[in-house]
């Protein structure tokens, strides 16, 4: 009685083995049989099955990630204060009279101020006309369709909300840009219209990181630090020339507080394949020499 109990201990002890042994036999034999066929299909099944799982990809701070913005803003800027100057000279031209013709009746006082008022409706609107990189907005049909690709928060305004809030806010700048050129004596090189260039310039690189190149983790310091905080202080710099100038520009930064809000949350909602939320600044893989 003491023998066949420790021979059905010792068998159950053993069935774990015995099925491991069988289980590694059929797998061989499976792995043989796909190995010696002609189906490319089958072999890559085999290839899959044999291969050892891949450790995951790390990731280091990319410092040279910061390299192409670093350049495209100031060159941004300095394209848009050259047309500053250039039109400065303009206006001086036609204030001088008799350089450039003018409608009759027309006062060169006026016809300088809609030359300025045309110029910064453009700069406010199409700001992506002086930078070096692709700013490009995504449009209505655009933004539909990177819905179905990328997760929206709920409360994110309907695609056709964008178009014409930024046409608004266009508006707005421009608007208080010409009042603040009024104040500051009419001249377009003046401090808070230079600050102005810069926003947009940063604007223009950050649609550049969030809508070009898809690069959720940046885009997020990008819109807190670099948009809203620069539309915070040339909000205060247009205050401090001409309060009502100042107050006009001020729904620019509500709406950017929102779109602040609105692109951390799109980051929080749409990590990376492992799951992992993007990085908030530039990385490589920690192999890569680049």
């Amino acid at each position: 009685m003491t023998q066949l109990i420790g021979t059905q201990s010792s068998m159950i002890k053993s069935a774990p083995a015995l099925s491991s042994r069988m289980l590694g036999a059929k797998v061989i034999i499976a792995t043989r049989l796909i190995g010696n066929s002609s189906s490319p299909t089958l072999r890559s099944v085999a290839v899959s099955a044999t291969a050892s799982p891949q450790p995951p990809t790390s990731f280091v701070f990319n410092p040279a990630g910061y390299v192409k913005y670093a350049a495209a803003i100031p060159s941004q800027v300095t394209f848009m204060t050259v047309a500053l100057w250039g039109l400065q000279q303009l206006n001086e031209a036609v204030i001088m009279g008799g350089s450039i013709p003018l409608p009759a009746g027309l006062p060169p006082q006026d016809a300088c101020k809609g030359i300025v008022i045309l110029f910064f409706l453009v700069v406010s609107i199409k700001s992506r006309i002086f930078s070096p990189l692709d700013a490009s907005r995504p449009n209505v049909k655009g933004e539909k369709e990177a819905i179905s690709q990328r997760k929206r928060p709920s409360w994110m305004p309907p695609p056709l909300t964008f178009p014409l809030v930024w046409t608004t806010i266009g508006l707005l700048r421009a608007t208080s840009s010409v009042m603040v050129w009024e104040a500051c004596g009419r001249d377009l090189l003046s401090l808070p219209l230079i600050t102005m260039m810069l926003h947009l310039a940063i604007g223009d690189a950050w649609n550049h990181c969030n809508n070009v190149e898809q690069n959720l983790g940046m885009a997020v310091p990008g819109v807190v630090l670099g948009c809203l905080g620069s539309g915070i202080f040339v909000t205060a710099s247009y205050f401090m020339v001409d309060k009502t100038a100042g107050m006009v520009l001020s729904p620019m930064c509500l709406w950017l507080t929102i779109a602040s809000a609105l692109v951390y949350s799109i980051w929080c909602i749409n990590p990376r394949e492992d799951g992992q939320k993007q990085p908030l600044f530039p990385v490589r893989e920690a192999n890569s020499l680049l």
